[in-house]
């Protein structure tokens, strides 16, 4: 018996693990903010059939639940475009070009792609979630989505080998190279039946180490027995022009070749004349569906009294009601979602064994409703037997199909999706606190809201601002930002009052003067993923700028991972809170970070990393300001003060760190303070601080490097060479590199335009 949940995840075991793990620790209790768009992209083929009804139904439900907000672009002015319009959804349309109908030759239709890069720049989903296509997938992905995609079964992607044209088989071999590099790029693969991912491997189409995950398409179950049990039968028969009395085997599906209806032709031309089968009780057969194949329906119609062509009807639960058997004989069925309505109904039904029809229907008490695929006889000597059984067979029959269809309810399958989502793009909780920042916070505010990575919600928490700090963060219309407000308690107190209105499985930091590159969340979202390990730290490098944006510095690219407990105790500079995220749990694990402490944000990734791993994205994400007039340059002037909060970290972690930990962070700190005396020409602090070093016989190994080596050599001639050079840098920088910083800078972020209204 094939199993039934609606989600099996077939990833690696540590891969799957890691990544389920992430949206069990969200808080459980809290509102989950704005909903995050999710953009559909599905390019049908003119008709109502099983994906688009899917689609319909997805959009519909996602929106009933509210966590995403469905977009959807579909062909333009197709049944699915207009249904999706009177249902009120956001839908796009796409061009229809018949040209372009095929996957490997929708590369070269510009009028689509330019179409789908407009709808991206103004929806900004935070996912794309692709139903049918090939090259699109990579375009997404190229301008920075999160790509799903879910594999329907597409006859275009079926077999390439046996008897073929050259040209069909050079064709589907470029499709199968196509498909293998596509499928590499997603951030999940969803396939929508077993029997789809093992064809497609089978085939060669995928890849063995790119399994994907199986979600089986879902029934609103109870709601579709109240539907069908409302209907009238009687009313039914005579809309339709049937006799009171008449048996109906019905036919509910795409008129093409796939789908095979011109079998059910066959099968009405062998039972009509059976009068053995009648009892009184005429046979009628339905055909319900619309496709290529429909004017040869047409015309069989015309000279078989006792075939009816309904076209496509929207009333399945009305015409199941009516119907005593359904006849399914599709040659090739990514799920089947026909089936299920009809067994939820507990109509008899007959399939071919074929993909998801089998896994449907293979459980010793169904499994009478399988026939081989293309067995013709089989299918009519099975009809002839279902139409012959007792009132007692019919339901015992009825009821296992009923017990089956509960395996493919609505709610297991939304939430298979939506934990997907969550997977693919976890909420991310950004906290901004800001003190008076009126002059400078938009600017933060907007390279957040303008991030490629679209689930987020920004947190800002203003320390009672006395300027118009509130008054400008009220001009700024978008509902992913929360402002809160608290008594000025500063920046530590500030951050641990946003973690407590956080949503997210993340968090991350910005202070009110930096700015992020548009880039930023998705670039660490994406090493979380390459690393398997979602309980995590990741940080980043950063730009030093001035007040005026002048580039100042280029810090080193830090690249170390894993365990950082003793890089982090030993270099100051590889956490800021700006070039950080974190998985929630570290937050938790931590308790947050320490108002009473002077670097309360070096003491929290201290603590986190001897808790957790971190990992590098290897880039510079962040422009980091340095202010003339900061916390930290201001506390330099006086020598007992700066030693004393420089050293008040040591105390802070004393409970927590070895003996050897503290003596190494001691004598770290105290360098790292004589390092800043020098930078910002406080000489004699610096000479102070040294004999205090060489007393204690601590000097030995402290100054490596360049900067090691010039501090130890201004200590010594009294000539401050290390500030020189800092002053020399800065002055190459700002006049050589400034034109090329600029330039880099505003392609890489994001703040002349505003935040984008969301509503």
């Amino acid at each position: 018996m094939t199993p039934p949940p609606s989600s099996i995840s077939t990833q690696p075991d540590s891969v799957r693990t890691s990544l389920e793990g992430v949206t069990e620790m969200a808080p459980a209790n809290r509102p989950t903010g704005p909903a995050m768009k999710v953009l559909f992209v599905y390019q049908d083929y003119g008709a109502m059939g099983g994906i688009e009804r899917y689609l319909l139904q997805t959009a519909s439900w996602l929106r009933e639940r509210g966590n995403y907000e469905p977009v959807l672009a579909c062909t333009e002015n197709s049944p699915l475009y207009q249904q999706l319009k009177a249902a009120g959804f956001t839908v796009y349309g796409l061009p229809n070009h018949p040209i372009f109908a095929s996957s490997i030759l929708r590369t070269l239709d510009m009028f689509t792609l330019f179409r789908l890069h407009r709808i991206l720049r103004t929806e900004k989903p935070g996912i794309v979630h692709v139903h049918i296509g090939l090259v699109e997938n990579l375009v997404f992905k190229a301008l920075g989505f999160p790509v799903v995609y879910t594999f329907h079964g597409y006859s275009t992607l079926y077999s390439r080998q046996g008897i073929q044209p050259p040209l069909k088989r050079l064709f589907k071999a470029m499709t199968c190279r196509l498909f293998q590099k596509t499928v590499r790029g997603l951030d999940a693969l969803v396939f929508v039946s077993q029997a789809e991912q093992q064809r497609m491997q089978t085939e060669g189409y995928l890849p063995h180490d790119q399994a994907g995950q199986i979600l089986y398409n879902g029934l609103p179950i109870e709601q579709w027995q109240t539907e069908v049990a409302a209907a009238n039968p009687t009313l039914v028969r005579q809309t339709l022009g049937l006799p009171e009395n008449a048996q109906c085997i019905s036919f509910i599906n795409r008129l093409d070749e796939n789908k095979n209806p011109l079998q059910f032709i066959e099968l009405d031309q062998r039972l009509e004349s059976e009068a053995s089968l009648m009892n009184d009780s005429p046979l009628h057969f339905l055909i319900a569906g619309d496709g290529p194949l429909a004017p040869e329906i047409i015309q069989a119609c015309n000279t078989h009294p006792n075939l009816h062509y309904l076209g496509y009807r929207s009333d399945v639960a009305q015409l199941l009601a009516i119907t005593d058997l359904l006849v399914h004989p599709a040659r090739r069925e990514g799920f089947g979602l026909g089936l299920v309505e009809a067994m939820a109904a507990g109509v008899p039904c007959i399939a071919y064994a074929s993909g998801g029809a089998q896994e449907i229907l293979d459980t010793p008490e169904t499994r009478q409703c399988l026939v081989p695929v293309d067995d013709a006889e089989t299918l009519y000597q099975r009809t002839r037997t279902f139409l012959q059984m007792t009132a007692t067979e019919k339901q015992l029959l009825k009821a296992a199909l009923q017990a089956r269809a509960q395996d493919f309810d609505r709610e297991p399958f939304i939430q298979g999706l939506e934990s997907i989502y969550r997977q693919v793009a976890p909420k991310v909780s950004v906290i901004l606190p800001v003190y008076n920042g009126e002059a400078i916070v938009r600017r933060a505010v907007q390279s957040v809201l303008n991030q490629t990575y679209q689930n987020l919600e920004l947190i800002v928490v203003d320390d009672s601002s006395s300027d118009g700090t509130l008054e400008l963060l009220s001009t700024i219309q978008d509902d992913r930002l929360i402002v809160i407000s608290q008594a000025n308690q500063g920046v530590a107190a500030a951050r641990n009052h946003g973690f407590s209105h956080a949503t997210g499985n993340y968090i991350a930091f910005i202070d009110a003067d930096d700015v992020w590159l548009k880039r930023k969340l998705e670039a660490e979202w994406q090493t979380i993923r390459r690393n398997g390990n979602p309980v995590c730290l990741v940080y980043s490098s950063y730009y030093a700028v001035d007040e005026q944006d002048r580039l100042i510095n280029l810090p080193g690219i830090y690249r170390d991972n894993g365990d950082l407990s003793q890089a982090v105790l030993e270099h100051e500079g590889i956490f800021l809170p700006s070039t950080a995220l974190v998985h929630r749990s570290v937050f938790q694990a931590v308790g947050g970070f320490k108002p009473a402490c002077y670097h309360e944000d070096r003491v929290f990734f201290i603590e986190a990393c001897r808790q957790f791993p971190a990992y590098a994205t290897e880039q510079r994400l962040v422009m980091y300001r340095q202010s003339l007039s900061g916390r930290c340059r201001s506390v330099l002037k006086h020598y007992e003060q700066a030693l004393e909060a420089e050293l008040s970290i040591v105390e802070t972690l004393r409970p927590v760190l070895s003996n050897e930990e503290i003596a190494v962070l001691s004598i770290r700190q105290m360098r790292n303070l004589l390092y800043r005396f020098l930078m910002y020409n406080y000489t004699p602090q610096a000479q102070q601080l040294y004999r205090r070093l060489q007393a204690a016989e601590s000097t030995s190994d402290l100054f490596g490097g360049k900067k090691g080596q010039l501090a130890l050599l201004s200590l010594k001639t009294g000539i401050n060479f290390l500030a020189g050079a800092r002053l020399l840098f800065q002055s190459v920088t700002k006049h050589l590199l400034n034109p090329w910083w600029r330039w880099t800078f505003h392609a890489k972020a994001d703040l002349s335009a505003k935040p984008l209204k969301r509503s």
